[in-house]
């Protein structure tokens, strides 16, 4: 992984570059589960999904159920919007790799 490799080379990392990494890794893994846009601010999270993504219905309906905080909103533009007003930014963008990642298992496999 390129934070290994980074650490391997010049030791310890600084606190932006580690931020700069996590958004991208963060982004690679949201492409991939069809998510075109992530926005934070203290409180909420929306994630927005491709309208043409292969999304197994019943799967993103009960992954929204097990995210607290989260509504599912299917408008003519999908999203998850995960409302936690005691969380800040921060503590919010925490959460999302595993949320993305819960999306994506959402993806219908193709046969």
């Amino acid at each position: 992984d390129v934070q290994d490799e980074l650490i391997d080379r010049y030791g310890e990392i600084p606190k932006p570059v580690e931020n700069l990494l996590f958004i991208g890794k963060l982004k690679a893994d949201a492409q991939r589960s069809y998510i075109t846009r992530l926005s934070v601010r203290d409180g909420e999270a929306r994630i927005v999904l491709d309208t043409e993504a292969p999304m197994d219905g019943t799967k993103l309906y009960e992954t929204a159920q097990r995210v607290d905080g989260a509504q599912l909103r299917l408008a003519e533009t999908p999203a998850l919007i995960i409302r936690r007003p005691k969380q800040d930014a921060a503590a919010l963008c925490s959460a999302l790799p595993q949320i993305v990642y819960m999306l994506g298992d959402c993806i219908q496999k193709e046969t």
